[in-house]
């Protein structure tokens, strides 16, 4: 299990072109915010996202994935 950094932020994202649910990513150095447009590897392939809200969970079961960019 990945536990929570309290330096990083976890966002849920809506990933484009994708309708089953929100993905939780990471911002390892707080530069998002809910609201940005940023670029994330999902299914092997870079994809616009949307960040909807911060995840509050505190452990996650699977491995979270950084955001890469604006």
């Amino acid at each position: 299990m990945e536990q929570l950094n309290k330096k990083m932020k976890y966002y849920l994202l809506h990933v484009d072109g994708n309708n089953t649910g929100f993905y939780t990513y990471c911002d390892r150095e707080s530069k998002f915010a809910v609201g940005d447009w940023v670029k994330v590897l999902f299914a092997g392939k870079e994809r616009a996202a949307v960040i909807v809200e911060e995840d509050k969970n505190s452990t996650f079961e699977y491995e979270v994935r950084d955001i890469e960019s604006k």
